[in-house]
């Protein structure tokens, strides 16, 4: 699997089926609603020993200036700085609950794929928080409810306020007709080539970050929000922009024995991209980093990039 705040990695052999094909959707930990425990209210006291399971959680907890209160996080939380001198409850799933009852959490932050635990933290006395953060309206929220849920409801408004004016300024500068994109979140490669890979579709979180820096989607509108692609169906959409969202490798994690080095030789990459698909024009942008993955207080980052690349398509 790769990095939890991405998308799981499947097996896809062979490149003669449909252009795209709507099985085995990679798992984004991004959702619908926002959820809070019936234990979590205004009326209750403040939090004092936030667990974060959640990295984007731990990055909205920092820039709220909750630092000096979370009292663990996970392995993948790596930003800001100060959270990797924080005590490690686990990875992102293998977290037990007498652990957090030992280290008397008093707020758990969640992601969707955590909702197993919930009923567990209900029974133990924990409050919770879910984030759900499938779009850039659902993570403004999710800050104003996690600076409510901390007792700090003005920081939440404040974060979320700055990050919606920082997005609006970057979007601001979009002019002009708008390049055809694709967003690589995760790619299948066989002897050395890519043969096919999950795309970020029109209705997807990473959809909509494109059309905030200026691009327009290059797969249809009626895609799943993360539908796998072969190299026909790249072929017969043409982008003008491609973007590969690469990760990290310092938290990239697969049942299978792969060369991490190689996976993310950034040169390498690219060359795979031009061997596969050797007679097209489009632009190709690699982006390496954790930040590509967490839709938290450094969305306007992630949208800066894509513009900056959309951009490359009218030179």
């Amino acid at each position: 699997m790769y990095h939890p705040d991405s998308f799981s990695r499947s097996s896809s052999k062979g490149t003669g089926g449909p252009l795209y094909s709507f099985a085995g959707w990679p798992i984004l930990l991004l959702a619908a609603l926002l959820l809070i425990s019936p234990s979590t209210s205004d009326a209750l006291p403040s939090p004092k020993r936030i667990v974060s399971l959640s990295p984007a959680g731990t990055e909205m907890l920092f820039a709220m200036g909750l630092g000096d209160r979370v009292a663990a996080v996970t392995t993948f939380c790596d930003h800001p700085r100060e959270a990797l001198s924080k005590p490690k409850v686990g990875g992102f799933a293998d977290v037990s609950i007498e652990a957090l009852i030992s280290m008397g959490a008093d707020l758990v932050v969640l992601q969707d794929i955590h909702s197993p635990m919930t009923q567990q933290l209900t029974r133990a006395g924990i409050r919770w928080i879910m984030l759900r953060q499938d779009s850039v309206a659902q993570v403004l929220d999710s800050m104003r409810a996690l600076g409510r849920a901390c007792g700090v409801p003005d920081r939440g408004q404040a974060l979320a306020r700055r990050t919606e004016s920082q997005i609006r300024a970057i979007s601001s500068r979009t002019k002009g007709k708008r390049p055809r994109v694709l967003v690589c979140v995760s790619r299948e490669m066989e002897a050395g080539r890519i043969t096919s890979f999950y795309a970020a579709g029109p209705r997807s979180f990473y959809g909509e970050l494109v059309r905030l820096a200026g691009g327009e989607n290059c797969l249809p509108p009626s895609s799943p929000p993360y539908p796998m692609v072969f190299a026909e169906g790249l072929l017969a959409m043409r982008p003008q922009v491609v973007i590969d969202l690469v990760g990290d490798r310092n938290f990239y994690h697969s049942s299978s024995r792969l060369n991490r080095d190689e996976l993310f030789d950034l040169n390498e990459i690219r060359r795979k991209w031009r061997r596969s698909f050797p007679n097209s024009t489009f632009k190709l942008q690699v982006l390496e980093g954790t930040v590509y993955l967490r839709p938290g207080p450094r969305v306007p980052v992630v949208i800066d990039a894509f513009q900056r690349a959309t951009r490359e398509a009218s030179r």
